[in-house]
């Protein structure tokens, strides 16, 4: 089958349909603005990178203005034209993209007999509205991408190596919070709650770039293709320590889909605690550590 998708700011609710139907589709094209479309190039390196993916044959990326409903719908249907493809054996993937966009892409689909298709995150449902015209369909959402393929979908290299992979590391020292770590990655591991546990996670945006910034997450977990960092620190918690967390999973590196979790030894003061809460991230103590399994299920859904 054919599966066509808007492109919007976020890779995975573009990628979800691949992973939640595997080998269902076999033709792949991506809708994309000016703003998105070096997003869209990079998804598509994904794809031919991706064991899973690769033998997908990818469409050109067709690249509309995001503002202009009647350009674009005009535009999917010469596209679906030039390469000839059947609406009724074709999806189309709505949820990217400005709301134009996804209005206009609804009515051009409706045109050409396609199936559309929508992915509500927050409900963990895919959404399909069949081209014959009968009531939409709810399917539950599910997928299972590993932590690196989250990671590379949004342009990040990942190793458990400091030097990722080039050459011997030299040994590292044990470290204060080493111990705190290693009880957090059993419990989690342990708990069965998740598709993948990580430890000492090494990431990188442009790895080959003179100067890149290497960082480390200490835990990475991921359920249903959703993310979450957990940042382990023994003794007092900083504002440093918090921003720094906030930076190695921020919207614009890691997606809309990662979550920020701080594993602290003992009880934060209140400042920490309320700035924390403002930067959406939940501070959990080693007195509570068993209820870590539950918030990370929370939110990750």
């Amino acid at each position: 089958m054919i599966h066509l998708s808007l492109m919007g700011e976020q890779p995975i609710p573009v990628l979800l349909p691949l992973f939640q139907w595997p080998g269902k589709f076999n033709q792949f094209g991506l809708v994309a603005s000016t703003t998105t479309c070096d997003l869209a190039e990079q998804l598509y390196r994904f794809i031919r990178a991706d064991s899973n993916l690769r033998t997908i044959q990818l469409f050109p990326v067709l690249l509309i203005d995001a503002y202009d409903p009647e350009d674009i719908r005009s535009r999917l249907i010469e596209y679906a034209r030039d390469h000839k493809l059947d609406g009724k054996n074709t999806s189309f993937n709505i949820t990217g993209g400005t709301k134009l966009m996804s209005l206009a892409a609804q009515q051009a689909a409706s045109e050409l007999g396609m199936t559309t298709m929508y992915i509500a995150t927050e409900k963990q449902l895919v959404i399909t509205f069949p081209n014959n015209g009968e009531n939409p369909q709810l399917w539950p959402l599910k997928v299972n991408l590993t932590i690196q393929q989250y990671l590379m979908a949004h342009g990040i290299e990942s190793s458990n190596s400091p030097n990722f992979g080039a050459g011997p590391v030299n040994a590292i020292p044990p470290r204060e919070g080493d111990q705190l770590e290693q009880d957090v990655l059993l419990l989690l591991s342990r708990s069965g709650c998740f598709d993948e546990v990580q430890r000492d996670v090494y990431i990188a945006k442009n790895l080959r770039q003179p100067g890149e910034v290497r960082n480390e997450l200490d835990i990475v977990v991921i359920r249903n293709g959703k993310l979450a960092v957990i940042s382990c620190k023994s003794g007092k918690v900083t504002r440093e320590k918090l921003y720094e967390l906030i930076s190695v999973s921020s919207r614009e590196k890691a997606g809309v889909y990662c979550e920020k979790v701080m594993v602290a030894s003992t009880q934060q003061p209140k400042g920490i605690t309320d700035r924390a809460a403002i930067e959406r991230i939940t501070i959990i103590t080693r007195r509570n550590l068993s209820t870590l399994p539950e918030v990370l299920m929370k939110k990750l859904g």
